[in-house]
C-alpha cells in the first residue's frame, strides 16, 4: 500500500512539473514586439478605413443628382469594409496567437 502511495505521488510531481509554465524573458520580449507591431498595423489600417469613408461622405454630399457617381462611391464604401473585415480576422487571429504566446511564456 505504501509503495502504491509513492508511485501515485511521484506520478503527481512529474506530471506537475511537466506542464508548469515557464517564464522566458526573451520568449516574452519577442510575444511583446509582435503584439505592439500587430497593433499598430491593425490602428493604420482603422485610420485609413475611418479617413476614407469620411473623404467618401463628403464626395457624396457634394453629388447628389449623379446616380453613376454614388454608385462608384457605394461601392468603394464596400470595397473598404470588405478589407476592414478581413484585417480584422487576421487581427483577432493575431491577437489569439498573442493570448495564448503570452500565458505560455510571461505569466
Amino acid at each position: 500500500m505504501l509503495r502504491f502511495i509513492f508511485v501515485l505521488a511521484m506520478i503527481f510531481c512529474i506530471s506537475t512539473i511537466s506542464y508548469s509554465k515557464v517564464f522566458d524573458k526573451k520568449k516574452c520580449d519577442e510575444v511583446l514586439k509582435k503584439y505592439d507591431v500587430s497593433y499598430q498595423s491593425w490602428n493604420n489600417i482603422l485610420n485609413k478605413l475611418m479617413s476614407e469613408r469620411k473623404k467618401i461622405e463628403d464626395k457624396k454630399k457634394a453629388n447628389i443628382e449623379n446616380n453613376e457617381t454614388i454608385k462608384k462611391l457605394n461601392t468603394n464604401i464596400n470595397r473598404l469594409y470588405n478589407e476592414f473585415g478581413s484585417a480584422m480576422r487576421v487581427h483577432e487571429i493575431r491577437m489569439n496567437t498573442f493570448a495564448n504566446s503570452y500565458n505560455a511564456f510571461c505569466k
